[in-house]
């Protein structure tokens, strides 16, 4: 107990910033938008103390931010959401760093996501007791637990997925694996039910290449595939009993991109009229042709960012995604950054299906741009000791 107080009292700072990440999604919370916004507002405030100058490692950033001011001035839609993601760029990226920022930014992600496997013990929790806070639909199979949508509790639990895999392989007492792998279990099974099926994919997807890179031996590879095999036989008709919502997304997907066709090819259309800096930050345009200016992403982050900042904000990001490469060296001696590496792997596979990365309105935005600064920045500061 002593141990539990001790460890609270030291990262309470940390424990509260992971609590007002998620506040904003979960609806229970009382003044849960209020609490998101307080929390990012000390992120801002901290950095803004602490940051010094590394203009080697923001200018890319710096470039991405000037190209999505010159999209809104080139369409002539300037709206508020464009400054609060500034704000929530310059507090997680690389365009405010240092020694202590990094340390702090490792931290708070750690503590993040962390959380996860606990929102999925609390999801399994309402869907034994019948708690769903989603009333936007009369189907008795949309389930989304304390979350205000079932695609948000989805994204929480593919998280959750990848953290408590990490988890097992990361802990050393045998107890405290066989709980983790059970939660793992029950957690796939509530991301089927969530029928979120960028969710479940993408983690799946993510676990695997996981295995691969931390067991990285053909003999282990051969014998943990053929123990997942047979789980996964085993538990099949478990997990069926709960995938009817999503046998019915794919049962009524129509068009060449399931439910997301029209959102598609309407912003192909109009990116194609200007391709150069995009229809604008947080401009889309609906299957009239009529301009909308703070409507939520297209069904996909990366087509998002290609048409709301034209191929130069694209290309931009490929080029800063690219730099991660220099992170691949460090994989084999830092089992934390396997986490932050894999958990932002999970979110860049399940964006391609979700938009959310320049809506900061949704904790998935701010872990995908902060987990990208931290490893963008690892190779420069992690060699240092802990500041904090």
């Amino acid at each position: 107990m002593y141990r539990i107080q001790h460890y609270i009292l030291n990262n309470i700072q940390f424990l509260l910033l992971a609590l007002s990440l998620v506040a904003g999604a979960i609806v229970p919370v009382p003044f849960r938008t209020e609490i998101y916004m307080a929390g990012l507002f000390y992120l801002l405030c901290y950095t803004l103390i602490n940051w010094n100058s590394y203009l080697f490692l923001s200018r890319y950033f710096v470039l991405f931010l000037i190209i999505c001011v010159l999209s809104c001035i080139a369409s002539n839609s300037f709206d508020y959401r464009l400054f609060a993601f500034i704000a929530i760029v310059i507090s997680v990226t690389p365009i405010t760093s240092s020694i202590k920022l990094f340390f702090f930014r490792k931290a708070y992600l750690k503590h993040c996501l962390m959380i996860f496997p606990l929102l999925s013990i609390i999801s399994l929790f309402c869907y034994i007791n019948g708690i769903n806070y989603y009333e936007k639909s009369d189907n008795i199979l949309d389930f989304s637990g304390i979350f205000q949508h079932p695609m948000w509790m989805g994204a929480a639990l593919g998280l959750s997925n990848i953290v408590t895999l990490w988890l097992i392989f990361f802990t050393k007492n045998r107890i405290m694996q066989i709980l983790y792998i059970l939660i793992l279990l029950l957690s796939i099974y509530m991301t089927i039910v969530s029928g979120s099926r960028s969710a479940l994919f993408a983690s799946l997807i993510t676990m695997c290449i996981f295995l691969i890179v931390k067991l990285h031996n053909i003999n282990k590879i051969i014998l943990t595939s053929c123990l997942i095999f047979v789980s996964t036989v085993m538990l099949l008709p478990y997990y069926m009993a709960g995938a009817q919502r999503m046998i019915n997304k794919f049962e009524s997907s129509r068009g060449v991109y399931g439910s997301r066709t029209e959102l598609f090819t309407t912003g192909v259309k109009h990116f194609k009229e200007t391709p150069i800096f995009g229809v604008g930050f947080a401009v889309s345009y609906n299957e009239l042709g009529e301009k909308k200016i703070g409507r939520m992403e297209s069904g996909c982050g990366w087509l998002s960012i290609l048409f709301q900042t034209g191929l130069l904000g694209f290309s931009v990001i490929c080029f800063i995604l690219s730099g991660l490469r220099r992170i691949l060296k460090f994989i084999w001696n830092d089992y934390e950054l396997l986490l932050y590496l894999f958990a932002f792997a999970y979110l860049c596979l399940h964006s391609l299906f979700e938009g959310y990365l320049l809506t900061i309105g949704y904790y998935p935005c701010i872990l995908f741009w902060c987990l990208l600064g931290l490893l963008y920045t690892y190779p420069y500061f992690n060699f240092y000791k802990n500041q904090e």
